[in-house]
């Protein structure tokens, strides 16, 4: 089959025309087809189309787009279904669990989103080499590895681990090895470990002593005193605990006889 009977082939089936068989080609073929010009169909040269002609389908341009837009109409609008529908299925299944309305509710949490590991907190450092001459004022922690002259107020924890001459107020502070002379005054906990000095007065919440301290002593809850502590000045706390070894030089009192002190002893022994 030619060409020419390719492109009539065609127009047939796109217009309905449907299939033929090769025996209607072959006897078609031999059949002269009186062509009208007014019509718009191509000149013959004795019922043949001529070698040079090229046809002009622009006119069947609507109607081609007419029949491919109803041919896809026609078919069903539900992609889950038919041909290639289990990958339609998959593909929605994955299109769910990226749908952040599908994930579990311990994502939808407002704090979902914060880092695995927190941030570390804001704080000052004076390293072992730095010496400081003033006083020091901070919202954040402090460590002290130097040498710090001067009063030092903090809002959080204060850490010394050198030398301090001033005044220490903070939340809670822990000294270990260290040398501070001055009054520390502390909202929560004071730790005083490995051989630590202060000469000064303590005022807090809680208090361990292992190390050495010369002055009064105010602990509104419990102090302990470690085996290794040596004090020498009087306590005032709520209770008390002392281990073997542990040096006291001062007077020591409880909150219990500020409450009870009247019922503790009878007047007389009966």
């Amino acid at each position: 089959m030619g060409w020419r009977n390719n492109f009539y082939q065609a127009l047939r089936e796109l217009f309905g025309g449907g299939k033929r068989d090769d025996a209607a080609a072959g006897s078609e073929d031999k059949q002269k087809v009186n062509i009208n010009p007014d019509e718009g169909q191509p000149p013959l040269d004795n019922g043949q189309l001529s070698e040079n002609y090229i046809p002009d389908v622009s006119k069947y341009y609507d109607r081609i787009l007419e029949e491919t837009v109803k041919e896809y109409s026609d078919l069903d609008s539900d992609f889950s279904v038919g041909l290639g529908g289990e990958y339609n299925e998959a593909a929605s299944e994955a299109e769910k669990k990226d749908d952040p309305a599908e994930w579990p509710e311990y994502f939808n949490q407002t704090d979902a989103y914060k880092p695995m590991i927190p941030e570390p907190a804001e704080m000052t450092i004076i390293s072992k080499n730095t010496m400081v001459f003033g006083d020091i004022k901070s919202l954040a922690n402090i460590t002290i590895e130097g040498k710090v002259q001067g009063n030092v107020d903090v809002l959080k924890d204060a850490s010394i681990r050198g030398v301090l001459v001033g005044d220490l107020a903070c939340e809670s502070t822990d000294m270990r090895g260290s040398s501070v002379q001055g009054n520390v005054v502390a909202n929560k906990n004071v730790l005083i470990y490995d051989n630590a000095l202060l000469i000064g007065d303590l005022t807090a919440q809680y208090s361990i002593i292992d190390g050495k301290v010369k002055g009064d002593i105010d602990i509104a809850s419990k102090i302990r005193l470690n085996s290794n502590a040596v004090v020498a000045g009087d306590i005032n706390t709520g209770t008390i605990a002392i281990e073997e070894g542990a040096n006291v030089k001062g007077f020591v009192n409880t909150s219990f006889f500020d409450e009870h002190g009247d019922v503790a002893f009878p007047d007389e022994v009966e």
